[in-house]
């Protein structure tokens, strides 16, 4: 009984609508009068015809055809919607309401009432797409003119910005009273912006007075879009001194001043010296007296800084000259331990020597391709020796280069001060070898004591690197000699390779391990990646297990062969 009564109240629903009116074009025509008894208006006179039910509209101009003062529209409606036709000139409007009914004539207007005031916005600068750089200030401008028929007394006009003013701050209020705009006249407004952050952002303006009536054109707000604020303008890097062609005989200690200034915080400057990096500095402050001091040799130098602002922009200076010419201490016999090997798990001894004159200290830095001889000390990659040997102006340094250094290029810079504190160097390059060694703990695996059938608790070993490459391992097992096809040898019976596994993983079970291959040419790749030292020793655990089968065993032994290959 229930579905059936569903049923009638859908074929009612179904009834309903099928009986409902849909809107129609209708013909709305007339003419336009300048007042009642009057001329027809112009040709080109404004209109708009609206259906107050539908919301349907149409906008026209009147004329020519029928008379200049004609209008004739089709409009979306049903019979009996309440229709206004609106028309106005610059001065006057009128208007006329009616139902409609079919197809309408003679439905005239006369534009009997003063216009009001009426505002047209228009923003003058920026237009769309406009770019700005960070932290500038500018200004908004927009023309607001009086479109209607008698003065805009009290007149205001506010901006509003899609970012509620992150992106772009106001520095004036966003609301400027205009007081009293005349008919046909205008004022200019300004809005003075600030771009604080990096992103987009529209402004709309919008105007209004307090003798505001209809509005007719839709023309008092303006809005731009896309105005974006980034980073991109270089830094200004100003050089101070020393001058250009400066000559230096007093000393080798050289301080080089400049300054900076930007939109953004500076994240780095350089120093830059015949057309290498020399210097740099991250604690930038903008606008202040800044500077770099080094000990240079006697020689003559093109120098120029350059800025890297945190949006990545880079401001350069044009280069100056600059001549040291000190008292030198010259350099012979310079030489390094090349190529240098080093020792597993250990250190080994490089040298660097030297014969030099006039000089009351010396010392010398041994550092890799990647840092500079002014880096922190690090076993991988810079070690300093301040007291080096001296044999009547033969130096001697000598370094302890841990097992992890890295390999590559390297170079030895030997430095030496005179006795007006002033300094020369002079460089030997060298190359650390890879070394490719690994070390084991336990070194023996203790399955302890197995029934038939019993498997082993999960033994793990330590794999550490003690080279200076990354490693991966490869393994193979054998009882008494490689290749004989079993894991371990028990005097009576062997255990066969599927007896013993290993895995990296010391959650698996025996079955998820895997087997240790018995081939000594097709070994087992375990696929581990063995950093080399940075800091703290690190290493890889592997995990063993071993099932005891059934039949007669004794003591059973065997070998597993590691193997470190780069990964």
């Amino acid at each position: 009984m229930r579905r059936a009564i569903l049923l009638a109240i859908a074929m009612l629903i179904l009834l309903v609508n099928s009986t409902a009116q849909m809107p129609t074009p209708h013909g709305v025509a007339g003419k336009v009068y300048n007042a009642v008894g009057a001329k027809q208006v112009i040709t080109g006179t404004n209109f708009l015809v609206n259906d107050t039910n539908t919301s349907d509209f149409v906008r026209g101009k009147t004329g020519p055809q029928g008379g200049p003062g004609r209008y004739n529209v089709a409009i979306d409606g049903t019979d009996g919607d309440l229709i206004i036709v609106y028309a106005w000139n610059q001065t006057q409007w009128g208007n006329k309401t009616f139902s409609l009914l079919g197809d309408m004539d003679n439905m005239d207007v006369w534009l009997n009432n003063t216009r009001p005031s009426e505002m047209n916005v228009t923003i003058i600068y920026p237009q769309n797409n406009t770019l700005f750089n960070v932290s500038r200030i500018f200004n908004l401008t927009a023309n607001i003119s009086n479109i209607g028929g008698i003065a805009g007394t009290s007149c205001n006009a506010n901006l509003t910005l899609s970012d509620n003013g992150s992106i772009f701050g106001p520095v004036s209020s966003i609301l400027v009273a205009l007081g009293t705009i005349s008919y046909n006249s205008w004022a200019i407004v300004n809005f003075s912006l600030l771009t604080n952050l990096t992103g987009a952002a529209n402004a709309t303006v919008r105007a209004w007075c307090s003798s505001d009536g209809i509005n007719f054109e839709h023309v008092d707000s303006h809005t731009v879009f896309n105005l974006s604020s980034q980073d991109i303008e270089l830094p200004n890097v100003t050089l101070i001194s020393p001058l250009n062609n400066t000559l230096n005989v007093t000393h080798s200690i050289q301080t080089f001043f400049y300054n900076v200034s930007d939109g953004s915080s500076i994240s780095l400057c350089s120093l830059i010296l015949n057309d290498i990096m020399a210097a740099n500095n991250t604690s930038i402050i903008k606008n202040t007296l800044l500077n770099f001091t080094l000990r240079l040799a006697s020689q003559t130098y093109n120098w120029s800084v350059n800025c890297t602002d945190t949006a990545g922009n880079k401001g350069t200076t044009s280069f100056r000259n600059l001549t040291i010419n000190v008292q030198s201490i010259n350099f012979a016999n310079v030489a390094a331990t090349n190529p240098i090997f080093l020792t597993a798990a250990s250190t080994s001894t490089a040298w660097c020597n030297a014969t030099v004159n006039n000089t009351v200290s010396f010392n010398a830095t041994l550092f890799h391709e990647t840092v500079f001889s002014y880096s922190p000390e690090n076993n991988n990659s810079h070690y300093t020796n301040t007291t080096c040997s001296n044999n009547a102006g033969n130096y001697s340094c000598s370094f302890e280069i841990q097992y992890h250094a890295n390999n590559g290029s390297w170079n030895c810079n030997l430095t030496s001060v005179n006795y007006d504190g002033d300094f020369n160097h002079s460089n030997a390059s060298t190359n650390i070898q890879p070394l490719t060694a690994i070390d084991i703990l336990p070194n023996v695996i203790d399955y302890g004591d197995l029934s038939a059938g019993q498997v082993s608790t999960l033994i793990p070993v330590n794999i550490s690197n003690v080279g200076n490459v990354l490693l991966d391992l490869e393994l193979f097992a054998y009882g008494s000699v490689p290749d004989d096809n079993v894991s371990l040898n028990c005097g009576v019976g062997n255990l066969t390779l599927e007896s013993q596994k290993v895995t990296t993983n010391g959650s698996d079970s025996f079955d998820t391990m895997s087997n240790v291959s018995g081939v000594s040419n097709q070994p087992t790749r375990l696929n581990l990646s063995l950093q080399k030292r940075i800091t703290d020793n690190s290493y890889n655990t592997t995990y063993w297990r071993l099932t005891a089968p059934v039949g007669p065993k004794t003591n059973c032994s065997g070998y597993v062969v590691f193997t470190a290959i780069l990964k």
